[in-house]
């Protein structure tokens, strides 16, 4: 299972056990594993630079496509003892994007090694996004922008999950959950028949979570290459 931009493993596991994907999974009999990307709050290490330093950050999604996937289905492969495919990969947002990568250009690679993909809010193309968000933030001028100070204030990770990101996450969340709700809509659509209200503070601690900003980048550049 491998999650969504600026979010991490735990988006599997944060809502309540009889509906948390990760549990259902396991109740059925599977054995699940949970990827983390490259540069979220579980895996900022790495075997040559820091964190704090650019080289660290040169990645996006085609190299998680590319290598991380690869690697990660490799050591489950190898963990388990078996020589074959996993059951299934499930993706979710640029979770998909990557695996979409990584089976383009490593068809045969996939091919082996995957029995199922399965594609939650699948993104190839965004130029049909209706997130505001998103659309402002592809500008021409604000790529240009983010290239030119992230590398000089070293912001590369541009939503890390610090004290300030925690406290309105977590303890403002957890006050007023429903304002909290509000300002997610443009990203996810809650409904509180699925989403249990009393975890949305427990849930906004660890998202955002995290990502390279080469990775937000790149989705504008997907739109803004397509309006222009």
């Amino acid at each position: 299972m491998q999650h969504g931009i600026e979010d991490s493993s735990y988006e599997w596991i944060t809502n309540s056990n009889d509906k948390a994907p990760a549990f259902m999974l396991a109740r059925e009999g599977y054995d699940v594993w949970m990827g983390n990307n490259r540069g979220n709050g579980f895996s900022e290490k790495h075997v040559n630079y820091t964190k704090n330093q650019r080289e660290f950050w040169e990645f996006d999604f085609e190299e998680m496509g590319l290598y991380d996937v690869p690697a990660e289905i490799d050591y489950i492969l190898k963990t388990n003892g078996r020589t074959d495919k996993i059951a299934a990969y499930i993706g979710h947002s640029e979770g998909t994007t990557q695996f979409f990568i990584g089976a383009s250009m490593l068809p045969d690679y996939y091919g082996e090694k995957v029995k199922l993909f399965v594609g939650l809010a699948p993104i190839v193309r965004l130029e049909n996004t209706k997130n505001s968000l998103m659309k402002w933030a592809s500008q021409d001028w604000i790529i240009k922008l983010l290239k030119n100070i992230v590398p000089s204030l070293h912001l590369f990770n541009l939503f890390p999950n610090n004290r300030l990101s925690h406290f309105w996450n977590s303890e403002f969340c957890l006050a007023f959950p429903h304002i909290c709700e509000m300002g997610n809509e443009g990203f996810y659509d809650f409904d509180d028949q699925i989403d249990n209200v009393d975890r949305i503070a427990d849930m906004q601690s660890k998202d955002p979570y995290g990502a390279g900003w080469r990775n937000l980048v790149h989705y504008g550049q997907i739109i803004a290459t397509k309006r222009f």
